[in-house]
């Protein structure tokens, strides 16, 4: 984890592809479409043990995956005005935002969302999907409602098993232990 943890904050903290920060950590031919795709498996290889925690059927997790994907293409730290982590979860309805009084169906607070602890934001998308569906992310409800979703957690068979401890999201091979 500590490794998965170290190259988000690096990947999330440059600015430019000719970073002196990305130069010193990845070499010379580091560019941030590189990152991304690396830091990308980290991501998925995360929520994807993430399933396995928390007991999520094959259905809803791939509804969850595809809402990942969409909402804020895996990046943990995404948050706007209202909406937070890498399920974009509303501080109107699922957390707790010191700015503005909501609902808070979660029982949390938002910033806890945009971190590298999937459990809470896995099991608080978990909780909204069972309580209100994929209606919640309206935005999302044609993409990921009907359709084949399969191909979201390709490879991880139901339930999100894992195959030689490995997992392979969307054609993404990842390591369990999330190394690169």
């Amino acid at each position: 984890m500590a490794k998965a943890a170290v190259l988000l904050a690096a990947c999330l903290s440059l600015q430019a592809e000719g970073s002196v920060l990305a130069k010193l950590l990845f070499g010379q031919a580091a560019s941030l479409a590189s990152l991304w795709t690396r830091l990308q498996k980290v991501l998925f290889s995360a929520l994807l043990w993430m399933c396995k925690v928390v007991h999520i059927p094959g259905g809803l997790w791939e509804e969850l995956c595809c809402v990942a994907h969409h909402s804020s293409s895996f990046k943990p730290c995404h948050r706007t005005d209202e909406y937070y982590g890498v399920f974009q979860l509303s501080n109107r309805q699922h957390c707790e935002d010191p700015k503005y009084k909501g609902k808070n169906q979660c029982n949390m607070v938002c910033e806890n969302l945009l971190n590298l602890d999937f459990d809470d934001d896995v099991k608080c998308a978990f909780h909204i999907l069972k309580i209100n569906g994929i209606g919640t992310w309206k935005h999302l409800a044609t993409k990921c409602q009907h359709g084949d979703l399969r191909s979201y957690i390709r490879g991880c068979h139901t339930g999100c098993q894992e195959t030689n401890d490995k997992l392979q999201f969307n054609g993404l091979l990842c390591e369990n232990e999330m190394s690169l």
